[in-house]
C-alpha cells in the first residue's frame, strides 16, 4: 500500500512490503495535509512530498527557494533611492551593498582617502589662484595652467644663474670643489655614493695612506674592499712610475744580438756573429732510440718517461727518439738552452725499421747514421728488411 511494489506476505496481517513502507503509510494517515502535493510559490510548479524523507518540501528546486528570500530580504531595501557618498547623486541600488552611483565615484573615493594630502585643494604659487586636483590625475598639480608652469621654472632659472658660487670641501675625500647648489657636498657622483654607504656602515672602512701621493683615504673591506690607491689617476701615475723604473734599472745584454738593419751592415755582422759561434760550438750532441713502441703521447709526458723510467735528463741536450706503435712515426725532441725542439717523421709508404726489445733500454747512434735512418725512404727499408728475412 506504500510504494505499490509486488511482495510475497509472510503473514496474513502484513499489507506493507517493508517497515519503512508501513511507517510512511502510518505518517500520511496522522498527517495527512502535511504529504499532500501542492504548487511551488515561486514558479507554479506542482511539488510532491514523499513521505520517507523528512521534512516538507515547499519549493521545487534549491533556485527557487533562493530567488523567493532574496526577494523577501533585499529587494525592499534595493527600491529605495541612496546617496552617493562621493558625488551625492541620488541612486536606486543594483546590491544592498551598494555605496556609489558608478566605478568612477568609487575609485574617486578611494583614491582621496588613500592620498588625502595629494587631492587637496592649494593655490598656485604664481597667480595665487585656487587649484583642484581630481582624483583620476596622474599627479598632483601645483600650477593652474601651463603658463604659470613655465613662468615658474624660468624664475627658478634665473635664480641659479644669479646664485654665487661657493668652495667646498668633499666630506669624503676632502678635494676642494666649486659649486652654486647648497645640497651639493661632494665633488663627484663617485664620492657621494661611497660617503652615503659609509654613513651606513662606517665600521667597514679603514683610513690608509695612497703610497703615489700620500694622502689619507678610508678603504672599504666590504665587495670594493682592498683599495690600494686614492684615485684612478694615482693608481696609473704609479703603476707608470714602477715599469719605468725597472726599465731604466734593467741591464740590456747586447752580446751575440743583430743591431744593424741596413742590408749591407746586417749581413756583415750576421758573417761576424756566425763565424763566432762557429768557433764556441758546442760539445757533438748524442741521439738516443728508446727502443719499444711507445703511442702518441705529448712532450710533458715524454719527459717525465726520460727522467723516471730513464732515470736520465731531458735538458741535458740529448735528442731522444722515440717509434709509434705502428712504426710509421718517428718522434724526438732535444734541449737547445732556452727550450724543447720537438720533431716528428712519417712515412706515407712503408714503416721504419724499428728494433724489437723491451720498454725503458735505450741504444745510442752516430750523427751520420740518424740522418740515415730520418732522410732514406721508409719504403726501401721495409723491402730491405723483407728480403733479409
Amino acid at each position: 500500500m506504500g510504494c505499490g511494489k509486488v511482495f510475497r506476505p509472510s503473514s496474513g496481517n502484513q499489507t506493507c512490503c517493508s517497515r519503512s513502507c508501513w511507517l510512511a503509510q502510518d505518517n500520511i494517515k496522522k498527517n495527512p495535509n502535511k504529504f499532500r502535493a501542492r504548487n511551488c510559490p515561486r514558479c507554479g510548479k506542482l511539488v510532491e512530498n514523499d513521505p520517507h524523507t523528512p521534512g516538507i518540501r515547499i519549493f521545487c528546486s534549491q533556485k527557487c527557494y533562493r530567488a523567493h528570500y532574496y526577494r523577501l530580504t533585499h529587494q525592499p531595501k534595493m527600491a529605495e533611492e541612496k546617496a552617493c557618498l562621493q558625488c551625492g547623486k541620488a541612486f536606486v541600488r543594483n546590491s544592498a551593498h551598494q555605496k556609489f552611483c558608478s566605478s568612477i565615484c568609487w575609485h574617486e573615493h578611494y583614491n582621496i582617502r588613500k592620498h588625502p594630502d595629494k587631492y587637496r585643494e592649494r593655490n598656485c604659487p604664481i597667480c595665487a589662484a585656487p587649484v583642484e586636483n581630481g582624483p583620476h590625475s596622474r599627479g598632483k598639480r601645483l600650477f593652474c595652467s601651463t603658463k604659470c608652469c613655465a613662468r615658474f621654472h624660468d624664475r627658478k632659472q634665473a635664480e641659479a644663474k644669479r646664485r654665487p658660487i661657493e668652495e667646498k670641501s668633499c666630506l669624503y675625500c676632502g678635494k676642494i670643489f666649486m659649486t652654486k647648489y647648497s645640497f651639493h657636498l661632494c665633488c663627484s657622483k663617485r664620492c657621494r655614493h661611497r660617503y652615503l654607504k659609509e654613513q651606513r656602515n662606517p665600521s667597514s672602512y679603514t683610513d690608509r695612506q695612497c703610497p703615489n701621493c700620500g694622502v689619507m683615504f678610508r678603504q672599504s673591506t666590504t665587495k670594493s674592499g682592498f683599495q690600494r690607491y686614492c684615485c684612478h689617476e694615482c693608481a696609473r701615475a704609479f703603476r707608470m712610475k714602477k715599469s719605468s723604473d725597472m726599465l731604466s734599472q734593467a741591464q740590456f745584454e747586447r752580446k751575440n744580438c743583430i743591431t744593424a738593419f741596413r742590408p749591407d751592415r746586417w749581413h756583415k755582422q750576421l758573417t761576424k756573429l756566425a763565424s763566432e759561434q762557429r768557433d764556441d760550438e758546442p760539445p757533438p750532441r748524442r741521439i738516443l732510440l728508446v727502443l719499444g713502441v711507445m703511442g702518441i703521447i705529448s712532450l710533458g709526458r715524454r719527459c717525465e718517461f726520460v727522467r723516471y723510467q730513464l732515470n736520465a735528463d731531458p735538458c741535458s741536450g740529448d735528442l731522444y727518439v722515440f717509434c709509434n706503435s705502428a712504426r710509421s712515426v718517428l718522434r724526438y725532441f732535444e734541449w737547445d738552452s732556452t727550450e724543447f725542439c720537438v720533431g716528428y717523421r712519417r712515412a706515407h709508404c712503408g714503416t721504419f725499421p724499428w728494433p724489437h726489445a723491451k720498454e725503458c733500454r735505450v741504444m745510442e747512434i752516430s750523427e751520420d747514421e740518424w740522418n740515415f735512418l730520418l732522410h732514406k725512404s721508409a719504403r726501401t727499408l721495409m723491402r730491405t728488411n723483407s728480403k733479409n728475412r
